[in-house]
């Protein structure tokens, strides 16, 4: 029977092995088995700050891994205000080597579930040198996989994303054009990221291919926030398929930085934005991430309150740093230099922080406000 999360949920009996072998991604969970629809992966993992796959909690050990971010370099040509990987800010470049980058892509594709691969920044993916390598070891292992970008490359990397079977690219674009040239410190950088999206869709038509399905990540900030109508009547008229609105991430040590809405005035602003998504349909999905209510959105960016602390993300995905490290939660798990993916996934220490996140004892300040806390 399937939901409308696009979760399947059957007796695991008679359908675990029809599931594995149609290469479906299955989570077992109390005798039951649940399947994950591979066209819903995307949305299965916006779902982390919900309470809908608290079944995942049933256990510490991680049964499936849907998801691998993999970190290619820290090393980005943007100087955005908010990132501490910023251009002039960053002195420390830390670049994965390509034996280590092959080894993990590998391993992925030696899971009896295969994960879907998201490569991401720390950095800004497309500058790493061996970047079309690892699309091409991902298409010849037959891997699911994404990217989040900002853009800037994306108009030399058509061919390459599309030919290599990449099924959804994630751009992330902070404003209009002034907001968004002066967050990241390069004039005319809007216009040639619109023109990446531009040229990538006529690629796409140019092969007859449907993906990668495109969307537009736009974080909300002080510079933007009266001006988000508008903002997004510019991104309705792009040839893309979705656009994510997201919150700020932010711990409670760093609620005084200038990035941050503050204002009351802005802030109310904001809910109305909020409900002007909420209450409305759009021609293409519009994502509001995290889900915080309406009531509670002043609550969130000027109060200590840490609401309900409580979190999944660990069981679905971990992240692959340049130097190795696996990491959740900002809590190393071991390393794929020295150990593989499988057994770190499952590592003592892997379960220990999963145990303290069930019995509700897992507390670090990155958690005040993350994107995969459940928040309720």
């Amino acid at each position: 029977m399937e939901n409308d999360k696009g979760i399947y949920c059957f007796d695991m009996v008679c359908n675990k092995r029809r599931a594995i072998l149609c290469g479906i991604p299955v989570i077992e969970v109390g005798g039951c088995c649940y399947m994950v629809n591979k066209k819903d992966l995307k949305y299965y993992l916006l779902l982390t700050s919900s309470s809908f796959l608290n079944i995942l909690r049933f256990s510490p050990r991680i049964h499936i891994l849907p998801s691998v971010i993999i970190y290619p370099s820290n090393v980005c040509n943007y100087d955005c205000v908010m990132c501490t990987n910023a251009r002039n800010k960053n002195k420390n470049h830390k670049i994965m080597d390509w034996d280590l980058m092959e080894k993990n892509i590998n391993e992925c594709s030696n899971f009896i579930i295969k994960p879907r691969i998201h490569f991401s920044g720390l950095g800004e993916p497309l500058i790493y040198s061996k970047i079309k390598d690892a699309m091409q070891l991902c298409r010849k292992n037959k891997l699911r996989w994404s990217m989040t970008t900002n853009g800037y490359f994306l108009e030399n990397y058509a061919n390459d994303l599309i030919l290599n079977n990449c099924s959804a690219i994630n751009v992330s674009i902070h404003g209009c054009r002034s907001e968004h040239d002066k967050i990241t410190g390069i004039k005319g950088n809007f216009d040639k990221v619109i023109n990446g999206i531009k040229i990538l869709d006529e690629t796409k038509k140019r092969f007859k291919k449907t993906t990668p399905l495109i969307s537009i990540n736009c974080v909300f900030n002080n510079d933007n926030i009266l001006n988000l109508k508008k903002i997004l009547n510019i991104f309705m008229k792009l040839p893309i398929n979705g656009i994510t609105f997201q919150h700020m991430i932010f711990n409670e040590n760093e609620k005084d930085v200038d990035f941050l809405i503050k204002d009351k005035d802005k802030i109310k602003s904001l809910v109305k934005f909020v409900e002007f998504i909420e209450t409305n349909k759009f021609p293409i999905k519009v994502n509001l991430f995290p889900k915080i209510k309406r009531k509670d959105i002043i609550r969130y960016y000027t109060t200590k309150n840490k609401f309900k602390q409580s979190c999944i993300f660990p069981w679905l995905s971990v992240r692959i740093h340049p130097n190795g490290e696996v990491k959740s939660c900002f809590q190393t798990l071991g390393n794929t230099k020295y150990n593989s993916l499988k057994s770190i996934i499952n590592s003592c220490e892997a379960l220990r922080i999963r145990n303290l996140l069930r019995r509700g004892k897992f507390r670090i300040s990155s958690c005040f406000r993350c994107c995969h806390k459940q928040y309720y």
